[in-house]
């Protein structure tokens, strides 16, 4: 394992611009696992030097990998943090404390060290992938405990300083795109299902019902096997496809005018408009992801549209800008505020171009 920085010229992550299965619904899978180290406190507890300690001994365990990059967090600029954050990997809060970063050479499987845990290992990938996930990341559990005494014990599993944590300390969750759902009112009963299921279901945005994007995660990792975990959310996953596709078909019947209406008021603001703020972005590619189920569109795929969730965030654009030259307009050059918004436009009408309405 190499030390390195997150800096203003680094891209980070780039798993969302490939395709996966069921991406037209499920927009992305990550899995997360948790670990602490035997007889040390945990990170609340700890002592600066216990912290120093663990670090050591989790980098030195990576450092037989090549692949992995070790990254201090007094090492990551302010803009590496915002890119961190663009990518769901640290929020951005002056509050959150780590010692430092572990991120794979292929950008898609990340660990923070001393957080909430000594050891948080958290994988990405493009669509429904969750078995695939977990393969992977007890491949690199596996490997750890060959290095690192975990602390566990027979009756609570893995210890965690979060009790809903323990036991396997595995979550698995879905990122997914139901607007079919959402606009024949079909919310209401699939969240009392999932809670029945002890799975939570967050809207990833506020206040639109365009957005239609939200997060589906067990509530607890102390109940059953990892492989029980896994059974329950494909289950759940297949339940949310069969329902969404029900509904789209529903809506393509009864609705034409309506879905068709929003995707052409949508494809013209992101075709013409200048200026483009996130919210806006997210709205023209769920109206336009919309489009493309209901074969009103194509000339797209959806990786274009999910990856646009990605690269039209501000870190993103921000990094763009930094490393590459652009022209704009005499009034946009004097605010970086305003050149974000018309680079992000640009990179709309970029995808926008490449449709065709049928």
């Amino acid at each position: 394992m190499k030390n390195s920085q997150v800096k203003n010229n680094e891209s980070l992550s780039s798993w969302y611009n490939y395709s996966g299965p069921e991406d037209d619904i499920i927009i992305s899978s990550r899995i997360k696992l948790v670990r602490n180290l035997a007889d040390f406190p945990f990170v609340v507890k700890a002592s600066k030097l216990d912290k120093e300690r663990i670090c050591s001994i989790i980098c030195d365990a990576f450092n037989q990998k090549e692949e992995f990059n070790f990254i201090k967090k007094s090492d990551i600029s302010d803009f590496g943090k915002k890119l961190l954050f663009d990518k769901n990997i640290i929020p951005l809060d002056p509050k959150f404390d780590f010692s430092g970063l572990i991120l794979s050479s292929s950008e898609n499987l990340y660990a923070l060290v001393n957080n909430k845990e000594h050891l948080k290992m958290t994988a990405f990938a493009p669509g429904f992938q969750a078995e695939y996930l977990m393969q992977e990341i007890y491949k690199l559990d596996e490997y750890l405990q060959s290095k690192i005494q975990f602390a566990a014990s027979y009756e609570f599993g893995y210890l965690t300083s979060q009790l809903k944590d323990c036991g396997s300390g595995m979550k698995i969750s879905l990122r997914v795109f139901i607007p079919a759902i959402l606009m024949l009112d079909g919310l209401v009963d699939l969240i009392r299902h999932l809670k029945e299921k002890h799975f939570t279901f967050k809207a990833v945005f506020d206040n639109s019902r365009r957005n239609c994007l939200f997060d589906l995660c067990p509530e607890s990792s102390f109940d059953g096997s990892e492989l029980d975990q896994l059974a329950e959310i494909q289950s759940l996953a297949t339940y949310i496809l069969k329902r969404e596709r029900k509904f789209r078909s529903k809506l393509a019947d009864n609705n034409s005018t309506i879905v068709l209406d929003l995707v052409k008021k949508m494809y013209v603001m992101g075709m013409n408009a200048l200026l483009l703020d996130y919210s806006e972005v997210v709205e023209i590619i769920s109206a336009i992801k919309l489009g493309l189920q209901l074969k009103i569109i194509s000339g797209i795929e959806e990786s274009d549209l999910n990856s646009l969730y990605y690269t039209t965030k501000e870190g993103h654009l921000i990094y763009l800008i930094d490393n590459f030259s652009f022209s704009y307009e005499e009034d946009v050059k004097k605010s970086l505020s305003m050149q974000i918004q018309r680079l992000r436009a640009v990179v709309v009408q970029q995808i926008m171009g490449k449709i065709i309405f049928k």
